[in-house]
């Protein structure tokens, strides 16, 4: 158990590290993420209690808010050419901000902002879930990995 908290904070720092200033889809432009902070608890029986929180600075343009979307399905590759693939249910979700959930193309999407008022300047959303990898798939081992910001 120790071993497996050590390593998730290990591979939570190195996530962080790794990331520095993320930049928002430059090809819809119209905001930049200024910072990305997320806390995880990892609890023993393979789900995640996250806290996000996104600071956005929306500049001049049209925009209602952000879409964040979390993954749903995950491969890992071992040192010794193994695979596994997880599928991830995600639950009480939690928004500081009115929001909009579907699943798309592997995705939990969720749109968080109003179709009826837009946004200027710097914002702060706060994302609340648990996520739940399911059941471990090896027996002698703890096994943990999890890209916490994702691609999208």
């Amino acid at each position: 158990m120790k071993q497996k908290i050590i390593l998730s904070i290990f591979i939570l720092l190195l996530v962080l590290l790794i990331s520095g200033t993320v930049y928002a889809d430059s090809s819809s432009g119209g905001y930049t993420i200024e910072s990305y902070d997320i806390n995880m608890k990892v609890n023993e029986n393979n789900t995640f209690d996250i806290f996000e929180t996104i600071k956005v600075n929306f500049t001049g343009y049209n925009k209602h808010g952000i879409v964040r979307k979390i993954p749903l399905r995950n491969t890992v590759t071992r040192l010794d050419g193994t695979k596994s693939n997880n599928r991830a249910k995600i639950s009480n979700i939690s928004v500081s901000d009115s929001y909009t959930t579907s699943t798309q193309d592997g995705y939990k999407v969720l749109k968080i902002g109003s179709s009826s008022q837009t946004v200027s300047g710097e914002k702060t959303y706060k994302i609340k879930y648990n996520y739940n990898i399911g059941k471990d798939p090896l027996k002698d081992i703890d096994e943990f990995y999890y890209n916490i910001i994702g691609t999208k």
